[in-house]
């Protein structure tokens, strides 16, 4: 069975956390902490990959089963692109945005662990109508 997951919204990429410094009677401590517009996108797909799970009847694969997820990232055209220009070649870099999606994904429950990723397609493209992300999660034993 193969899971599809259609996530609105500008795609947002996963972003180092930062750090912040506080002092607690006089001693330094440090917290870390995700960028809120990453944490926000994570949560958002999510909630779209439980939804999408349970309308399909997915069953999370064995942890030891090997996963191929393809991603689309849909784009607004950026200024200076022309209309005839369908891939987007800018910020953001595309292992970035693949990050959130498979931590979302494990997060969310629909795989074990994004360590189970083993093959996959991630393209970033220019939309006019439509901007997102649309994710395929198969088990590798159906992808030939």
């Amino acid at each position: 069975m193969t899971l599809t997951i259609h996530v609105p919204g500008d795609p947002i990429a996963w972003a180092r956390a930062g750090r912040r410094i506080n002092l607690k009677n006089g001693t330094p401590i440090t917290t870390t902490f995700t960028p809120t517009r990453v944490q926000q996108w994570e949560d958002h797909v999510a909630h779209f990959a439980q939804k999408a799970a349970a309308a399909c009847g997915w069953t999370k694969p064995g942890s030891k089963i090997p996963l191929c997820v393809d991603v689309d990232f849909h784009f607004r055209r950026p200024s200076g692109y022309r209309k005839s220009e369908i891939w987007k070649w800018t910020k953001p870099d595309r292992d970035n945005l693949d990050k959130a999606i498979l931590d979302s994904l494990s997060w969310a429950g629909v795989i074990h662990d994004d360590a189970q990723v083993v093959d996959g397609r991630i393209r970033k493209l220019i939309d006019d109508e439509w901007q997102g992300a649309m994710i395929t999660v198969t088990p590798t034993e159906l992808v030939s």
